[in-house]
């Protein structure tokens, strides 16, 4: 049996909404925990000097780039503008990351439908959306790893439709998001190096035709550029 592609976006509306429940619901329970909120100081420009490993100073202003010797400020970076419009609090840390979630199974459902087809798609998002490790983890995002969730399926997402059509655009796409994995996570490199590993071994035949001198230099300054 096959799922009318026309039908899949209203059905995917069913296993958002069984994920948006669960997430916002006691949306302060449990209690902020300092691995999910230690991006905070440098998001509200390093007023105590916790968490910033290191910083530099453009146009007079001090920039956070490292949290941690492993962990880059790009979190800090995006909840800037969100504690300077909301200022911090429990809905701040956690709403953000919570749509990052919902980043991650819209990616995954366009991933899977690439790959297998929109019914086996929405069976996958569905099985995840009510997974409560998922949940609970896109939630207190302990870790982090709500981004770094976000980045990998979106990344493979633009990988394989690279590999599909051939477009040197979408490798630079998915590998400026790799790029800012990386920077965000050092951890990242193991993706990053098992993608690298996996295409060549898996779809010899199409990396080879898809991998040229013009790609592949666009891939390492979108890299770099993300990073």
């Amino acid at each position: 049996m096959t799922l009318p592609i026309r039908a899949t976006p209203a059905f995917l509306l069913i296993p958002v909404a069984v994920y948006l429940f669960f997430s916002l619901s006691d949306l302060d329970l449990p209690g902020l925990q300092y691995d999910e909120v230690l991006f905070a100081n440098a998001a509200l420009g390093n007023l105590d000097g916790s968490f910033v490993a290191w910083e530099t100073t453009v146009a007079g202003y001090r920039l956070p780039v490292m949290l941690m010797p492993y962990l880059g400020a790009v979190k800090a970076y995006l909840y800037y503008p969100i504690f300077k419009l909301c200022g911090p609090g429990v809905a701040a840390v956690r709403l953000p990351v919570i749509l990052l979630g919902l980043v991650t199974l819209i990616f995954t459902f366009a991933l899977v439908r690439q790959m297998l087809g929109p019914c086996t798609a929405l069976v996958g998002v569905v099985l995840l959306a009510s997974d409560p490790t998922f949940i609970f983890m896109q939630k207190t995002d302990w870790g982090p790893i709500a981004l770094m969730m976000a980045l990998k399926v979106s990344s493979l997402y633009f990988v394989f439709r690279w590999m599909n059509q051939g477009d040197s655009l979408w490798l630079g796409v998915a590998c400026f998001l790799m790029g800012i994995g990386v920077f965000d996570k050092i951890i990242f490199v193991w993706y990053v190096a098992a993608l690298a590993a996996a295409l060549p071994l898996c779809f010899w035949s199409s990396f080879k035709e898809r991998l040229t001198v013009k790609s592949g230099g666009l891939a390492l300054i979108s890299c770099l550029a993300g990073g």
